[in-house]
């Protein structure tokens, strides 16, 4: 069921449509944004690419941090030394968060920068090329 609404072909997130009585003519929706096509003074597409590691490095940092400090609990304060175990559980788990930091891979996010006249610059932005490259082909056709 999963593989289905993953396959399954979805509309745009964007739509020009024509602007009712208003004499400004086609109007792009897209998000909360309705941009007014003659509004649109300059286009700028782009590719970013990032690797979203600080989760995983925030999460082995607390537990290197927790077994530390049982650890000292241990060694300095006197609490019993069963408490050792979970020092090296938590121990072991910050080594694994790190270790997954190599495995994660980056991620590409398409972004179209919209500058306008009167305002300021707007980003639609997607992890699809086909709907941003279907996003420039429709704007480069009517500028």
């Amino acid at each position: 069921m999963g593989k289905q609404s993953v396959a399954a072909v979805r509309p745009p997130m964007w739509a020009i449509e024509r602007a009712g009585g208003d004499s400004r003519g086609e109007v792009l929706h897209f998000g909360r944004h309705s941009i007014a096509i003659a509004d649109i003074a300059g286009i700028a597409p782009e590719e970013t690419r990032d690797r979203f590691t600080d989760g995983l490095l925030l999460a082995a940092m607390i537990f290197f941090v927790v077994a530390g400090a049982l650890a000292f609990g241990v060694f300095d304060g006197g609490i019993r030394p069963r408490f050792l175990l979970a020092t090296v559980f938590l121990g072991f788990l910050g080594f694994m968060g790190i270790s997954e930091l190599r495995k994660v891979s980056a991620q590409s996010f398409f972004q179209v920068r919209l500058d306008l006249k009167d305002a300021p610059p707007v980003v639609f932005a997607s992890a699809d090329r086909a709907e941003v490259d279907g996003l420039l082909a429709a704007l480069v056709a009517r500028l």
